[in-house]
This record gives structure tokens, sequence and C-alpha cells, in this order.
């Protein structure tokens, strides 16, 4: 869980991220296209792609990085399962919604039990 101080910063990676709001919304520029992330809605960025990002101060990102691996080749919007929301989640369950996540992205439907 990353929190950010109102600044906009920019930068890519050799791996690739999932971010997902818990509290708060953030801005994203992702290879030149405007998207945003916010507790009901996250988004994949592939390894390699820049983005820039302005979150407000205070505000809580889940940021799952994570191996370029099929599934997370390009930038893909998702809805966020209300039972995710607002809470950090233990560490076994983040690579858990990383396996629901890339599961719904491969045409499933992204479900939370």
């Amino acid at each position: 869980m990353r929190r950010y101080d109102g600044e906009h910063h920019a930068h890519a990676h050799d791996f690739a991220q999932i971010l997902y709001a818990l509290d708060g919304c953030i801005e994203l520029d992702v290879a030149g296209r405007a998207a945003y992330v916010d507790t009901a809605s996250g988004i994949v960025i592939p390894a390699g792609t820049g983005h820039g990002y302005c979150a407000e101060r205070g505000a809580r990102i889940l940021v799952i990085d994570t191996p370029d691996q099929p599934g997370l080749a390009r930038t893909r919007r998702f809805a966020v399962p209300a039972p995710w929301r607002a809470a950090l989640p233990p560490p076994q369950a983040v690579a858990a919604r990383v396996a629901q996540v890339l599961q719904a992205l491969r045409g499933g439907a992204l479900s939370v039990e």
C-alpha cells in the first residue's frame, strides 16, 4: 500500500503493476493516455510502460508489482469487487487477488468468494 504526496511523478520499470485505491483516487498518464484509479476501478500497467501519476495527499493506493506475464501485456481497467475496497489485504491475499485479476483479464469474470 502506498501513500502519496500530492505531487506529479513519472517513471517506467521492468515489471507490471496492478493498482486500485483503498481510499481516494490517483490520476494517471499511461503511455500518453489519461486514466484514473479509485475504489471502484483498478488498472493494469504493463512492464516497460511509461506512466505519470498524481494522487491527492493521503490517498491509499494498493500497488502490486508483478513480473511481466500473459494477461499483463496491455493497459486494462477493471472493476474492483466491493469486498476488496477500503481494507488492506494480508500479504497472502495479494497473490490471490493478482491471480483473480489475471483470470478476469483472460476472459473470465472477476469474482470474489
